[in-house]
C-alpha cells in the first residue's frame, strides 16, 4: 500500500514513517496540509494519515479540500486532542476513522490493512461494473 502522511510534527512522521515502512508499506510524508493537498494531485494513495491540528489548515478542513476531489480515498485522522465531539465532527466531514496521539501500534496498522484491502476490493468491483456495462451494453 502507498500512504501518505500529512502533519506537522516531524517526530510524528518519523515514528510513522518507521511503523509503516517495517511493515512494507510505501510512505511519502507532508508537513503542511498545502504541501498534502499537492501531492493528492499528483499521486494516487491507498490510504492518508492526517493531523487535526496544523498550522496551516486544520484536519478537518483539509479532509473537506480532499472529499471534494476524492471520495474513495481512506482518510484517519490523528489527533493529540481526542474527545468524542471531535470523533464525530470527523467522522462526518468523511473521515473513514480516527486515532488519539498516541496510538496502539497494532490497532492502528490492523486498521489501515483492513481499510486499504476494503477500499481495493471496492475499486475492483466498480472496474468490474464498468467493464461489464461496456461489453453488455
Amino acid at each position: 500500500g502507498h500512504i501518505l502522511v500529512i502533519d506537522d510534527e516531524a517526530d510524528i512522521r518519523e515514528s510513522l514513517e518507521f511503523l509503516l515502512t517495517g511493515e512494507g508499506f510505501r510512505i511519502e510524508l507532508a508537513s503542511r496540509a498545502v504541501e498534502g493537498l499537492e501531492k493528492l494531485a499528483r499521486h494516487e494513495y491507498d490510504l492518508v494519515l492526517l493531523d487535526l491540528m496544523m498550522p496551516d489548515l486544520s484536519g478537518i478542513e483539509t479532509l473537506a479540500e480532499i472529499r471534494k476531489k476524492d471520495t474513495t480515498t481512506p482518510v484517519f485522522l490523528l489527533t493529540a486532542y481526542g474527545s468524542i465531539e471531535v470523533a464525530v465532527e470527523a467522522l462526518k466531514a468523511g473521515a473513514n476513522d480516527y486515532f488519539s496521539k498516541p496510538w496502539d501500534n497494532e490497532k492502528l496498522l490492523i486498521e489501515i490493512e483492513r481499510m486499504i484491502a476494503q477500499s481495493r476490493l471496492l475499486r475492483e468491483n466498480q472496474e468490474l461494473k464498468r467493464a461489464l456495462r461496456q461489453r453488455y451494453s
